[in-house]
């Protein structure tokens, strides 16, 4: 596993994100730093290992995320200590941000 390791509180905080509007459509849009944005980028379509708070994994392709760190991967697999170590597969899934402990890129 590569040790790079994305904290879903840094995009998420409110300094991280903001909020804005576009003064010229009225469109209210969402703010990343750059280098935030680039990292998030670099993710796409990279293979992610993602800890829930309930202690289980999933293993995924990453795909998007919205500014609430929501993420969707897809082919996921998940593995819990309730399964005996054995994967689940679950396809097209969805996380709420705030189920994410840590992430990190396969």
């Amino acid at each position: 596993m590569a040790e790079t390791k994305l904290n879903p509180e840094q995009i998420n905080s409110p300094t991280s994100i903001a909020k804005t509007e576009d003064s010229a459509s009225g469109v209210a849009t969402s703010s990343l730093p750059n280098d935030g944005r680039a990292y998030l980028r670099s993710l796409l379509n990279k293979t992610l290992e993602v800890r829930l708070t309930d202690g289980r994994i999933l293993l995924g392709q990453f795909l998007c995320i919205d500014k609430d760190a929501n993420l969707i991967i897809g082919s996921a697999v998940e593995y819990s200590k309730e399964n005996s170590g054995e994967p689940r597969t679950l396809g097209l899934a969805m996380i709420p941000g705030r189920h994410v402990t840590t992430i990190w890129s396969v």
